[in-house]
């Protein structure tokens, strides 16, 4: 574990409550260097967009507007994957109905 609010994967399911205001940005946490299959699921009572941002400022994930996602389809049923930094993602958002499963090595 590392101090922040994320975890590394574990079977049992760890939750956080982030309080967000319209219109505000907050910081989650920051996933450190050589940790790996780590896994985030949101879930919100009403619309949130997610951003994740490398080390060196490269946005991987955001929600642009206009129904556009910066790593991410908003019209697809299926996860989008990417690689970034010999880092694999995959992800889901919006209209994506793909379940996913994690494998533990």
């Amino acid at each position: 574990m590392w101090s922040c609010m994320c975890s590394q994967y574990t079977p049992d399911l760890r939750t956080e409550t982030v309080l967000v205001a319209l219109g505000e940005t907050k910081y989650v946490g920051t996933i450190p260097a050589g940790k790996d299959q780590v896994f985030v699921q949101l879930a919100a009572d009403a619309d949130i967009d997610t951003k994740l941002v490398a080390a060196d400022g490269t946005v991987l994930l955001a929600y642009v507007g206009a129904n556009t996602w910066t790593g991410g389809c908003v019209d697809c049923a299926a996860a989008t994957l990417f690689t970034y930094d010999a880092m694999d993602f995959k992800t889901c958002v919006d209209k994506c109905t793909e379940d996913l499963t994690i494998t533990v090595r």
